[in-house]
């Protein structure tokens, strides 16, 4: 028995020091690579099971899967750039749009305004709704969104509802079949459950966006839940902010949906669903 007990005390030993030294040569950032190398060294029983369930290549590999949107833009010559076309290489060469002119923006100070803008967006849409939150929870704000998208979606405008797995458990379900049954479509953004085959518990889909007609977008901190927006004041709400942009940039936020969508639902887009790229979007004077 101690030898067997010896043997797998190395073999715990040896697998520790090879994923050490994997991760210090993984160039992580360091905020990541520290975690994982305390959670190895102090704690191997529990930490070198969690590096191949979460730290592995497998989420690298299907973060690969989900298409490049803005990393093929060709690099301009900023030797005599102004600080402004600076920062616009720098936003271009970490994967976001280049600069757009044309926009207007609203800021959205709280929830009440977060909630009244959301609605009149939808209300108006003509053409299409594409939504994605981390939170959608079973209350009056939840039931309000839910409602005025499956009315849309009645009306014949194409609704697309994206949910993180985590953040919307308890509402993914038959709480959106109003709008299923309407004729929109929901998604539901990495399922936590262990027997499907993109599951990963940690990588969560935080982004808080509604598209309108590829011509207006509402992007910033609140969920769909009374903690953070609602047509009416509550003390008990968190202080976000949020932004409504009107202009070309808002098919920007369109390609980030849809980005989202297509990893979310493999891929299966649709046929009304355009095809997305930075050369059919075109850059602004």
């Amino acid at each position: 028995m101690w030898v067997l007990d010896y043997f797998l005390t190395v073999l715990g030993f040896g697998l520790c020091a090879l994923l050490i030294i994997r991760l210090l040569r993984a160039h992580r950032p360091p905020g990541v690579t520290m975690a994982w190398l305390l959670a190895i060294a102090l704690i191997p029983y529990a930490g070198v099971p969690a590096y191949f369930l979460f730290g592995g290549r497998k989420l690298r590999r299907m973060a690969r899967r989900k298409q490049s949107l803005y990393g093929g833009s060709p690099k301009r010559d900023f030797s005599e750039a102004t600080p402004a076309h600076i920062a616009e290489q720098i936003l271009v060469t970490t994967g976001m749009p280049p600069g757009r002119s044309g926009n207007r923006i609203e800021f959205l100070p709280n929830g009440e305004a977060g909630y009244a803008a959301l609605a009149s967006l939808i209300e108006r849409s003509q053409r299409s709704i594409h939504m994605m939150t981390f939170i959608l929870h079973r209350d009056e704000t939840g039931r309000a969104i839910v409602d005025l998208l499956a009315r849309k979606a009645a009306e014949g405008v194409e609704v697309r509802l994206l949910l993180d797995a985590l953040g919307c458990f308890l509402a993914r379900g038959r709480f959106v079949d109003p709008i299923r049954a309407a004729g929109g479509k929901v998604e539901v953004f990495m399922p936590v459950l262990p027997l499907r085959r993109k599951w990963s518990a940690n990588l969560r889909n935080h982004r808080k966006m509604a598209v309108v007609d590829r011509k207006a977008a509402l992007v910033g901190g609140m969920n769909l839940a009374r903690e953070y927006m609602g047509p009416l004041p509550n003390p008990q709400r968190y202080l976000d902010v949020g932004v409504v942009l009107r202009g070309p940039a808002a098919v920007d936020f369109d390609v980030i949906f849809a980005s989202d969508w297509s990893f979310a639902g493999d891929g299966n887009l649709g046929a009304s669903e355009p095809a997305y790229r930075l050369s059919t979007l075109g850059r602004l004077p």
